[in-house]
């Protein structure tokens, strides 16, 4: 049984979702206490426990203590099986920080996997969906053939967002196999990340999201207008779409992103969400500045991609020279070592993996 402590680094959710996700992959059982401790309502909140659950109904997996303000948590994985799962977090939990908990092992179950998930899209302390869709979800497409279709956004209070992910796994795992055989497979197969950021910026991209009870304001076009305002001070345009769509609650975000230097994919990003009270060229011009801030001379992806990808880095192998070395990172190398000893090294901001360990 591996022990973790949830006071390391962050203190956070982040680590729960983190092992849950290495612990489905090599088979190993933990426990982790003090969940959340570093947060001002620590333990257990709805969000991991829809995680917990979503694990159990997709395998014979058990679990205690999941249940809302849990100080510990107990989980013994097994193999994830094929099949269609509906899972509503009942709040406006943040679905693509469930995601985070969900993705890797689904792409390694016995048969294709649908999830219906309804939730928080779009909400404060968690990623928004766009950086999801676009940074993070490309990466794990060696892994599995994966398909999102979003069906309506979810913004705080009321949530009630909808999207729908279908994954084929490419690789087919025995319910006996350890770790090292199915990292021998997948390396076999897939390329180790490699991604550093630097060098030249390219196209900045971007989606300005609003409700539609604020289309007669113009709200995503002034976000849009914010952002390319923001950016034109320092010398940088901007590609970004506009749409407004149906809610239960009314919102707004802004999110942008762009590849840099030899990376085909996008590696930087900045958001915002609206505010009643905050004016919308100040949202967007919010995510500009984030996005600019996350540009560094000295390269280096994303703190927050890297945060999405540690898991699949130990996996397939790798490196990633991020921007910043952040608390989320810290839970997330301490819970990855803990399943895999010594397989996460860093230096610095780069980050890479022991070989031997493969």
């Amino acid at each position: 049984m591996i022990e973790l402590d949830g006071t390391y680094g962050e203190g956070g959710g982040q680590m729960l979702r983190c092992a849950l996700a290495l612990s489905c992959l090599t088979r190993q059982p933990f426990r982790m206490t003090a969940v959340r401790q570093g947060r001002n309502d620590p333990g257990v909140k709805a969000q991991h426990v829809s995680a917990v659950r979503a694990l159990l109904a997709l395998s014979d997996a058990t679990a205690e203590g999941v249940s809302l303000g849990a100080k510990t948590v107990t989980f013994r994985p097994a193999p994830i099986r094929g099949r269609t799962l509906s899972i509503d977090v009942e709040t406006a939990g943040c679905l693509p920080l469930l995601l985070q908990a969900l993705l890797l092992p689904c792409c390694f179950a016995d048969d294709k996997i649908r999830l219906k998930l309804k939730g928080g899209t779009d909400v404060r302390w968690g990623p928004t969906l766009d950086f999801f869709r676009e940074l993070v979800l490309p990466h794990y497409q060696a892994l599995a053939d994966i398909k999102l279709e979003l069906v309506r956004r979810g913004f705080y209070p009321g949530g009630a967002g909808r999207i729908e992910l279908t994954i084929r796994p490419r690789f087919s795992v025995p319910d006996d196999a350890d770790w090292s055989r199915v990292a021998e497979t997948v390396a076999r197969e897939v390329s180790p990340l490699a991604l550093d950021s630097s060098g030249t910026v390219h196209t900045i991209y971007g989606r300005s999201i609003a409700s539609n009870e604020l289309r007669a304001q113009e709200v995503a076009e002034r976000q849009v207008r914010g952002a390319k305002a923001e950016l034109k001070e320092l010398g940088r345009t901007a590609k970004i779409t506009k749409e407004y769509v149906d809610t239960k609650s009314i919102g707004t975000v802004i999110t942008l992103w762009l590849s840099r230097g030899s990376n085909e994919l996008p590696c930087i990003s900045g958001s915002a969400l609206g505010e009643k009270g905050k004016r919308a060229e100040i949202v967007g011009a919010e995510a500009a500045s984030d996005l600019v801030r996350q540009i560094t001379p000295a390269g280096g992806i994303d703190a927050r991609l890297a945060d999405q990808l540690l898991p699949l880095l130990a996996l397939v192998g790798g490196s990633l020279t991020i921007n910043a070395v952040t608390p989320h990172i810290q839970s997330s190398v301490y819970a990855i070592n803990a399943f895999l000893p010594d397989r996460l090294k860093h230096d610095g901001c780069r980050l890479w993996t022991h070989p031997e360990q493969c």
